[in-house]
């Protein structure tokens, strides 16, 4: 990786992490092929912007833990000891990498909103807005590649690491192929790295008709 690649991974993580003081960076809109509803909690830390945002975050994972059966709770839930998960995330395909967790293409519309949900509490709109369009081209390389190399929405991973709490440090990952956030949540701190936002294609056109770069 050169520098001019390390600076703008820095830059994006930035730009993630503006939402960890529940600050919104202006009316940026959802990408139409993402549906999800904002959680009470999320109404209410909106409506006072000095709000910490861990409330908002707990509450919105515990309605996603809650809409999970007790197999995938099995397959979603991970110990905070779990050195081995904390460690288990890569920006590789996943005919190059292994991931553990519940698989989004396994999920139900519900449980997909629910999460949406956590990742829209955590991140700023911006850097939710950048995560899926990010997430959405993994869809255009589906779409220009096949399936060969496991690309695509569907096969990316959600777990949790350790108990969602206002004390105790506990964890969420999400990501696939380009595309992987890691929130370590502590009390009011929130850390959102490691983090990475790539993307393949760089430029592509949505369900929209629109053209995304």
């Amino acid at each position: 990786m050169n520098k001019k690649n390390i600076l703008i991974g820095l830059f994006l993580i930035s730009v993630l992490a503006a939402g960890c003081s529940n600050r919104q960076t202006g009316p940026a809109a959802i990408p139409t092929n993402v549906v999800s509803i904002p959680t009470a909690a999320q109404k209410t830390a909106a409506s006072n912007p000095s709000q910490d945002a861990t409330p908002a975050i707990i509450a919105a994972a515990n309605t996603f833990v809650a809409t999970l059966s007790d197999a995938e709770k099995k397959t979603t839930l991970f110990d905070w000891t779990d050195t081995a998960q904390k460690q288990r995330w890569s920006n590789f395909p996943p005919a190059g990498f292994k991931r553990a967790g519940l698989l989004w293409g396994n999920m139900s519309a519900a449980q997909q909103s629910a999460w949406l949900a956590v990742m829209q509490a955590t991140l700023s709109t911006e850097g939710y807005n950048r995560v899926i369009g990010a997430w959405n081209a993994d869809d255009a390389l589906l779409a220009a590649e096949g399936t060969g190399g496991g690309f695509g929405k569907d096969n990316y991973y959600i777990a949790l690491i350790g108990t969602p709490s206002e004390t105790s440090p506990w964890q969420w990952q999400w990501g696939g192929h380009h595309v992987t956030v890691n929130a370590t949540i502590a009390g009011t701190k929130i850390a959102l790295t490691p983090s990475f936002i790539g993307c393949q294609p760089c430029t592509y056109t949505d369900t929209t008709g629109s053209t995304v770069r």
